[in-house]
């Protein structure tokens, strides 16, 4: 199948998918934010289940793991390690990362800082990934210990896996 970038302008686009032959195909709809997805047709003789459930991990990180998405190349080419992570693994990745953040750094807004969206991400099933960068470097390190226990007791408490990833550097 085909893709192709569509105008975000609030037109009706619609696909026809023909895959050829019978079988099991994985499709996947990618969309920018804002887009509506209406769903999906199929014919008389056609069948559609849901995929599988699958291990939900919810990343909490820096610029190094917002969200990338470039559509000036195929759709993979520019796509950042959160999502090179669910297409490797099949995990249900979200992503609740801002840049300029860290475990001590606020990215200029308290919310920001990891252990103040750990309280929004618990609110979700998963598992827990903690991705650091270069923000915290100017920091005090007791400061930064502390900051960063506190965050990986808060998710162990919360009965949630812990997944703790060596900070980026440049």
């Amino acid at each position: 199948v085909q893709s192709r970038t569509l105008p975000n302008d609030g037109g009706l686009y619609l696909d026809l998918v023909t895959l050829g032959a019978a079988g099991e195909y994985r499709i996947r709809v990618e969309m920018s934010a804002g887009m509506r997805f209406f769903g999906v047709r199929c014919g008389p003789t056609d069948s559609l289940q849901a995929a599988p459930a699958r291990r939900r991990v919810t990343v909490i990180g820096d610029s190094f793991s917002e969200p990338t998405v470039n559509d000036a190349g195929a759709f993979t080419e520019h796509d950042g390690w959160v999502q090179q992570l669910s297409y490797l693994t099949g995990y249900d990745v979200w992503t609740c990362s801002k840049g300029g953040s860290g475990y001590v750094e606020s990215g200029g807004t308290q919310q920001y800082k990891f252990r103040n969206r750990l309280v929004d991400a618990l609110k979700h099933p998963g598992d827990i990934l903690f991705a650091g960068g270069i923000n915290d470097t100017s920091d005090d390190p007791a400061t930064l210990r502390l900051e960063a226990r506190a965050c990986y007791a808060d998710t162990v408490a919360a009965g949630r896996g812990l997944i703790v990833m060596s900070p980026f550097w440049t």
